[in-house]
């Protein structure tokens, strides 16, 4: 779904989609604000329109829209001074509902988001490009219901949401509950890596270990964009290894709720390996040299010795991991997308209630879920890292 042709067109050229496209929906454009606002006369006038908030006019479509009909008013150069670009449409109506603008471009559908909201200056419809949504199914999709629904709104049928009002509350925890569960798949699908990783770098100290002991350690470093992207390259089902595992085993894992667990894995695996690395360095090697003297093998002072006594310290980094993956956006937003109920977790949603009117109560009870898993995160990270360690030890 695209509200515009041109991103629609590049599917098809790139024979991305399968069958037709359609036009299920139109818009307008027009300039939106409080209703107490005076009422715009002339666009010319950059002091009568005060501060201008409009969705990116370079990326997105209602801010191309925008721009276009500006422009063909010829006053687009007069009123760019005072544009505020914003993520998309609906940011631009949270600007002016906070304040930070006093009018909007917007489509005239958004008015109805908020009844504080008003057209007040409705551009010409001979200066407004044509709106349309566009809707077409996506090329080797196994998705019955995504062709159900292509089906469903070429019908010209129409959804009436109004007679039900969504459970805001049912939405959070349903947040909070894929936001563990992506965050629990993460922890389960690299802590023995970790172990492993830790184990072998504090018994070598060859060249291959200083190797192996940088290669995990990138994601701290890079943006988290630059290791979603990466991850998409290589794991992309049109990629070579995400094609393989595609082709060969059917795992699609780019827009899952898998490669969420993926990104959010890769993000915190550096973290992970730091508390389990003071962990076992704390451990005196003369209790594994105790054991070996006795004749234990390798195995046998890892399971006896080191295992246990390094225990609490895994605790402390497998809980702080999880809060890492709980919180983890960048990454996520990239390889996994910010799919609801399928990706979109507590920041994500955060993120997407930003840019929307009438999600303020939704969007601080989010924050404030997120500040009390960090608080308790860390609080029980240090009760369990106090006790491992011989001294106090900040990281």
């Amino acid at each position: 779904m695209a509200a515009s042709p041109e991103w629609m067109n590049y599917l098809q050229k790139h024979q991305l989609t399968s069958g037709s496209e359609y036009r299920f929906a139109g818009n307008s454009l027009g300039i939106l604000g409080h209703v107490t606002t005076a009422q715009i006369t002339n666009l010319s006038e950059p002091a009568s329109v005060g501060r201008l908030a409009m969705a990116d006019p370079l990326h997105v479509p209602a801010g191309i829209y925008g721009k276009k009909a500006f422009e063909c008013a010829g006053v687009w150069n007069i009123l760019e001074p005072v544009v505020i670009p914003t993520l998309d449409a609906r940011a631009a109506l949270t600007s002016v509902v906070s304040g930070a603008a006093e009018v909007a471009m917007a489509y005239g559908s958004d008015a109805t988001l908020d009844p504080g909201l008003n057209v007040l200056f409705p551009l010409l419809s001979s200066c407004t490009p044509k709106i349309d949504y566009m809707i077409a199914e996506i090329q080797g999709t196994d998705h019955p219901e995504a062709a159900a629904f292509v089906l469903f709104t070429t019908d010209s049928l129409q959804l009436d949401l109004s007679t039900e009002e969504m459970d805001p509350f049912g939405q959070e925890w349903s947040l909070i509950i894929l936001s563990a569960r992506i965050a629990t798949v993460a922890i389960a699908t690299r802590t023995i890596p970790g172990i492993l990783t830790v184990w072998y770098l504090a018994r070598r100290r060859s060249p291959l270990a200083f190797v192996v002991e940088n290669l995990v350690q990138p994601p701290l470093a890079l943006p988290p964009v630059v290791t979603g992207l990466l991850l998409l390259i290589i794991l992309d089902p049109r990629g070579s290894i995400g094609g393989f595992l595609n082709e060969y085993f059917g795992i699609e894992l780019a827009f899952t709720s898998m490669g969420a667990a993926i990104a959010a894995g890769v993000m915190a695996f550096p973290l992970l390996i730091q508390t389990f690395r003071l962990a076992f360095e704390q451990i005196d090697p003369e209790w594994g040299e105790a054991v070996l003297v006795y004749g234990g093998g390798r195995w046998a002072v890892f399971r006896w010795v080191t295992f246990p006594l390094a225990l609490k310290g895994i605790l402390a980094g497998i809980i702080l991991g999880f809060a890492r993956d709980v919180g983890e956006f960048g990454t996520t937003i990239v390889f996994a997308g910010n799919i609801p109920g399928r990706t979109q977790t507590v920041p994500l949603a955060v993120f997407t209630r930003l840019g929307q009117v009438g999600t303020e109560a939704s969007l601080i009870r989010l924050v404030l879920i997120s500040i009390a898993l960090s608080v308790i995160s860390l609080s029980v990270y240090a009760r369990l890292f106090i006790h491992t360690s011989k001294s106090n030890i900040i990281i």
